[in-house]
């Protein structure tokens, strides 16, 4: 997951990385993106489901689907998505197990946007007990 600090960051993000992992042939790193509402940048509108070709409630099941957790993958391929770059979506509460990697591409250095990075970082409770270094 990519947390970017805005909706146009986002898409062009996504574009980017779109865009180099299609340069290089890599078939098994799909990219989503998650953000709400629509984003107009050169005078092109963009929303969520325009770009990742589907509605935005299917994007937890997408992301979260793992070929070789799949028992019908080779009679009914689906694509894995491995990237989500997200904007104002998904920082608090995404309940998803296989996320292993967040990278912040935002600024974090005041106390309530460090205490939302510590929550999503560790919902257990392992950041609240130990300092965060930032």
């Amino acid at each position: 997951m990519v947390v970017t600090p805005s909706r146009e960051h986002a898409v062009r993000l996504y574009q980017a990385i779109r865009s180099h992992i299609e340069e290089r042939g890599l078939t098994d790193y799909g990219t989503l993106v998650a953000f709400s509402g629509t984003v107009k940048i050169d005078d092109i509108e963009y929303t969520e489901p325009k770009l990742n070709g589907f509605a935005d409630k299917e994007l937890p099941d997408r992301f979260g689907y793992v070929r070789a957790d799949d028992p019908s993958a080779p009679t009914v391929p689906k694509r894995e998505y491995r990237i989500l770059v997200v904007a104002e979506k998904y920082q608090t509460s995404f309940d998803q197990p296989l996320l292993t990697t967040m990278y912040v591409d935002k600024p974090a250095w005041t106390k309530s946007r460090l205490g939302t990075w510590t929550s999503v970082l560790d919902p257990a409770g392992f950041f609240r007990t130990m300092p965060v270094l930032l």
